[in-house]
């Protein structure tokens, strides 16, 4: 379902509302929409809002918030009805909702811990990521059953950066590789946890001319270790829908959410 023309909008985990940002002068304007275009949320914020994740819960989103988009951001958690912060820390952490409304967070030293907005400011302790040498961990998705995460890890190597989507336990244990393409930035699982979804990405890194290259939209098994997602491969599949004259269309970067 295509549900907004311009922009990009984040769909709540079963597709009926979405939110989406927009930036005019250091200024984000966030918007919550249902489907048929209603505004349910709205309000101002100085700086660049973005990467929203919205929440099991309908009244919760998260996004990061910096003063623009070079500048140190944090994860801020608001309560929509009242558009009040009610937690917040570095965006050098990866997060990620579970499904029963509580966070995980990762630590750049690989310490996992979960957190709930209904009570205090704790978190608990629930594992440890070990990465390979030079990798460092960038984003987290956990399933909808909230026992898997999958990863995007980034390897510092010469010229630039690779960068792949890698699966473990809600734990960090059984860490493995899904792709290698060395060009993937995002996933996302399939809601019944079966598949997880990723992009190839030619043209991530934008400079100030704008943004060159492709992206392409693959999934594959969650079980699948290695893909490349190269045509000649045939180790991954691509989204197609047909449209009203029933010809073929492949779905490419656009397509934003797996929702119930």
């Amino acid at each position: 379902m295509q549900v907004t023309a311009d922009g990009w909008g984040y769909p709540w985990p079963d597709g009926k509302q979405y939110a989406i940002t927009d930036m005019d002068d250091d200024i984000s304007t966030l918007r919550v929409l249902d489907l048929s275009g209603n505004v349910l949320y709205s309000a101002t914020a100085e700086g660049y809002l973005r990467n929203e994740r919205p929440a099991p819960r309908k009244t919760i989103l998260a996004a990061m918030l910096g003063a623009d988009t070079i500048s140190p951001a944090d994860w801020i958690f608001i309560d929509l009805p009242t558009m009040t912060v009610v937690r917040q820390f570095t965006a050098d952490d990866a997060f990620t909702w579970l499904p029963d409304n509580r966070y995980l967070r990762i630590t750049q030293q690989g310490a996992i811990s979960t957190g709930a907005l209904d009570g205090p400011e704790t978190e608990t302790p629930s594992g440890q990521l070990n990465l390979p040498p030079h990798h460092y961990l960038i984003d987290a998705w956990a399933n909808r059953q909230g026992n898997r995460l999958a990863l995007r890890i980034q390897n510092d190597v010469e010229p630039s950066p690779d960068s792949d989507i890698w699966v473990s336990n809600l734990d960090g244990s059984g860490l493995e590789r899904v792709t290698t393409t060395k060009m993937s930035y995002g996933a996302h699982w399939s809601p019944d946890g079966r598949y997880l979804a990723f992009d190839v990405d030619t043209g991530f890194f934008c400079t100030g001319m704008g943004c060159m290259g492709t992206c392409e939209l693959w999934y594959v098994p969650a079980e699948a270790r290695n893909v490349t997602a190269l045509p000649a491969a045939h180790d991954a599949l691509s989204f197609e829908v047909s449209n009203r004259d029933g010809d073929k269309r492949t779905l490419g970067c656009d397509l934003m959410a797996w929702t119930d």
